[in-house]
């Protein structure tokens, strides 16, 4: 999920702020050596990497939403079990490129 801190550590890393709450742009404290970003600003950004324009009851289910997911790692992991397990079809580039993988790094026994 893309938050406040997110786009600090991707935008500003050297620069030695904190944030409290990933969410809640009221607790960014800023160095007073740099013009701190507005919340507005970082919003936007969010929204531009996000595409979530909701209103805030919306964008409060996205936000629970987008926390419940498991990781991509994980539900990448899923996908592959149910291929594997022949739930979902095994003829794709997704399951023959991940078989590769697994068949040429096979886990120690």
């Amino acid at each position: 999920m893309v938050t406040y801190r997110t786009v600090l550590e991707l935008k500003y890393a050297p620069i030695e702020w904190q944030l409290t709450d990933d969410n809640d742009y009221e607790t960014l404290t800023w160095p007073t050596d740099y013009g701190k970003p507005s919340k507005e600003y970082l919003d936007q950004i969010i929204i531009d990497e996000t595409g979530i324009r909701a209103e805030e009851p919306e964008r409060l289910a996205i936000k629970n939403r987008l926390e419940s997911y498991p990781n991509i790692g994980d539900q990448l992991d899923m996908l592959w079990h149910d291929m594997n397990n022949g739930v979902v079809e095994k003829s794709t580039t997704f399951y023959e490129a991940i078989k590769a993988i697994k068949d040429s790094n096979p886990k120690p026994e």
